[in-house]
This record gives C-alpha cells, structure tokens and sequence, in this order.
C-alpha cells in the first residue's frame, strides 16, 4: 500500500468569517451582494453547522466577479422570512440554496464555486442569480422553509437546490421538489457511478443528481507499523499482536462498520412481511469480532467515548493506534490544508472478505413547479455538472465526485485515487431500511459489547427481540 499524497492544489488564503449570499446580475450590471445569515465558524478543515439561518441585512455591494469575498460587520433582526437581497427588476431570475457542508466545506471550494456558476452564467442576458447558504433542517433551515414559504413567501423560494440523497425520496413525497423526469440529459445519468444511481432514481423517476459521493469508509494505518499487506478480514486482523485499531464506537460510523459487518454475515434488515428486522445468529458473529477485539486489547479502550470520524482521526494522529477507522471525507479533507497524511489505506475488514462501502452522496434537485424556471434550472446546474468544473471543485475541497468522467480527471498517479476509484466503482447506496430505529439499536448492542456489559449473545438476541417488539 502507498501512502495517501497530496497532489491537489494548495487553498488561496481567502477564508469565509460569514454565510455568504451571491447575486450575480446580468452582463450590463453585474455584481456581486454579500449579506450575513448567521454567526458561523469556519475552521481549517471543519465546517460546523450554523446555529441561526435568519435572514439579516443586505451587506455592501462589491463590484466585479467573485474571486475573494470581503467580510462585513455582523448585524442581527427578529426572524422574519423576508428576502435578503432584493431581487432587480430583470427578465429572469434563478434562486440557487446550498447547505454548509457544500457552500462552505473548504475556502478553496467556495470560491471555485463562485466563479464557476459567473462562468456558466456568463451568457445567459438578462438573468439574476442568486445564492444563499441554509443549513438542511431545524428552524429557519431549507426544509422548514420550503413546507412554509410557499404560502406566505413564495418570491423568495429557491428554484435549485442541493439535498443529501437519503433525502430526496421524502422530499418528492412531501412535494418539495419535483422529478427531473423529461429534462435531463441521458449521458449524465449513465456516467454516474453505479451506487449515486441508484440514489437518483426509484422506480424509474429520476429525483434528482448526485454530484458527490460521501462517506466512503475504510481503513488507514501507519505504514512504518506494517512491513505486509493489511489483513482484509477481521479474524487476521485480530491475530495481529502488535498492533491495535482505533474506531468510533459510540457513534453512528462505529454503528455502520457493525451494519456492515450484519449485512456481509447474511443479515437481513426486513423479515419475509416487509417489517424491521435484525437477526441474532449474524449479529452474533459480528459482536463475537468486537468483543474478542476490546478483550485482546486490539481495540483500544477511547473507542467506547468516541462519536465522531473526526475524534478518532485526531486521537490515531496523535500515535494513540496503529490502525484507524475513517472516511475519504476525512481524508480527502485533511488534505485540502497546509498539511498532507502519510498513512497507508485499505479497505475495512469483514468476517471472510474485506467489506464493501457503503456511501451517501449530496444531489441537486429542482424546488420550483415553474416549468420554465425547471428548464433554467436544469440548464446552470448542468454547466455547473461539466467534468472538468465538477474535478476542479470536488478536489479543491476535498469530496468524491459522482460522475466517472470528473473522477477520471483526478490525478492517476496518486495511489490513493486509485484506490477510491476501485471502492466506488463497487459502493452501494447506504440502505434505506437501515432506519433511525435499527441503527439505535444496533449501535447500543455495539456499545453493550464494546464495555463488556453484555456478552455478544445476549447484546444480540435484547437487539433482534427489540426491534420485533417495536
């Protein structure tokens, strides 16, 4: 295995203090608006969820395109939906939201963005775009408003929209966005990998595009302790005595590395009626791998307190273990700073074989019923979806593309990309039947094991007879 390189090109040293909302006018009189939904910090390589998405007072105006974005005094106001920014008196218009982990997951992902969307507007005459950044849900959040604003504010309603894609099923249901049906290019869904296509599509309606893959888990170790391959099972894995592993196992990566490990030993998530469902016998297997691991010392003891992909990465950063469970997010991520990784990668182990990903993913989606303003819509984000512009944003900020043909644009040397091109190549979608419901469940199983309150039998048999008695 060859350790994870950088190869991706260093961040420009603008940083975003604030949300930024964009209004891009047309060609005559274009320009750029900056206004402040909210307080949020934007670490090196951390986005964190915004606490407050009421609107507030339009901000300077800065002529010119957008290449770096000045930061103006906080102000705050009551919650009230009122538009930001005033929209011209123009022919058309496009109103673009995004969420945090997209609009903002790295400075040099922003601003390839901002001029990417300049560009791809570019020629479009009398057209006023403009971009505001809201958190998915909680008060003030993107699916709050679209339940609401139809009646009481519809002008200031997006026509385009970036959604998780566990979320697109629901959101269609709830008639919060429309199907893509009709208006999408055939190629683009064929060039998606096979797992983001399956998220965009149920029963042939097409719910929107994926244009990011998430969540792609897998090992990284640090190659000065392995003179051999990294064992793909977890029975190798456990006979390694020198060694130790590092995962959290209080949260939900933790509970979906077990998910993994149910599904890879024959478990079911449904039983014959179609109802929720988890099966002793494989959950046992799997608890059985955990509990000989804590028991061994193989796992080290922090990953009973750990939450997150980010706590255990730093704590393994820190020479805590020699193996780590992680994500290309977080990877990906780290790489985006001033500081690269040396750590080796391979997949995650299962009972017989090493397991395969499972992965979620980011789409666009269409939130108006305006035929025209759906063809628009479809037309910037499909600019916006061109391989070349989509390889340029996902590396300069650290997250997988969906489409084949972006990823083949990454560079080919770097062992590590081609590893991920392999992974993705066999992902499937993160299970819809895996419920709030079962992966509680599962994940206090887990953690019943992990502290040796309960054996992997009996943690095994209280989960299966819980989820049947719900």
């Amino acid at each position: 295995m060859g350790a994870v390189r950088n190869g991706r090109s260093p961040p420009p040293s603008t940083k975003f203090d604030a949300q930024p909302i964009l209004t891009i006018l047309p060609p005559m009189q274009r320009h750029l608006i900056l206004t402040l939904l909210a307080i949020w910090l934007l670490l090196a390589a951390c986005v964190q969820q915004p606490q407050d998405n009421n609107p507030i007072p339009t901000a300077p105006v800065v002529q010119g395109t957008p290449t770096s974005i000045a930061t103006p005094a906080v102000q705050t106001q009551p919650d009230s939906p009122t538009p930001t920014a005033v929209l011209t008196n123009t022919t058309r218009s496009l109103i673009i939201w995004l969420p945090p982990e997209i609009a903002a997951r790295t400075p040099a992902g922003s601003d390839t963005f901002l001029n990417q969307l300049s560009a791809v507007t570019a020629d479009f005459p009398d057209l006023e775009i403009r971009v505001e950044q809201k958190a998915i849900s909680g008060q003030g959040g993107m699916l709050s408003y679209l339940r609401t604003g139809r009646s009481v504010v519809p002008d200031i309603l997006p026509d385009l929209i970036v959604l998780p894609t566990n979320q697109l099923s629901a959101a269609l249901t709830d008639n919060l966005i429309y199907p893509m049906d009709g208006l999408l290019n055939a190629a683009l869904l064929e060039d998606l990998y096979p797992a983001a296509r399956n998220m965009a599509q149920i029963d042939e309606q097409i719910l929107g595009y994926p244009f990011a893959l998430t969540d792609l888990g897998h090992l990284a170790y640090t190659t000065s302790a392995f003179t051999t391959t990294v064992p793909i099972t977890w029975p190798d894995l456990l006979g390694l005595s020198a060694q130790s592993f590092l995962f959290p196992g209080a949260g939900r990566p933790g509970t979906t590395l077990a998910l993994q490990m149910y599904l890879d030993a024959g478990g079911q998530l449904v039983n014959d009626v179609g109802q929720p469902s988890l099966q002793a016998e494989p959950l046992t297997q799997v608890l059985e791998q955990f509990n000989q691991g804590r028991s061994s010392g193989f796992i080290i003891a922090q990953s009973n307190s750990l939450a997150t992909i980010a706590e255990a990465w730093q704590l393994y950063n820190s020479g805590t273990a020699t193996l780590v469970q992680t994500t290309a997010d977080q990877l990906l991520l780290s790489q985006t700073g001033e500081q690269s990784t040396t750590s080796g990668f391979a997949p995650l182990p299962g009972l017989t074989d090493h397991l395969t990903p499972l992965v979620n993913g980011w789409a666009w989606a269409i939130s108006t019923p305006d035929p025209a303003q759906q063809a628009l819509a479809i037309e910037v984000m499909t600019g916006l979806l061109n391989d070349t512009r989509l390889t340029e944003w996902s590396l300069q900020s650290g997250i997988l593309p969906a489409r084949q043909s972006a990823f083949a644009l990454w560079p080919q040397d770097d062992p590590y990309t081609l590893f991920l091109g392999q992974e993705m190549a066999v992902a499937r979608p993160f299970p819809a039947t895996a419920n709030t419901t079962i992966m509680g469940v599962l994940g206090n199983a887990l953690l019943d094991v992990l502290t040796q309150s309960k054996t992997p039998q009996a943690a095994a048999e209280e989960a299966a007879a819980t989820i049947m008695n719900n």
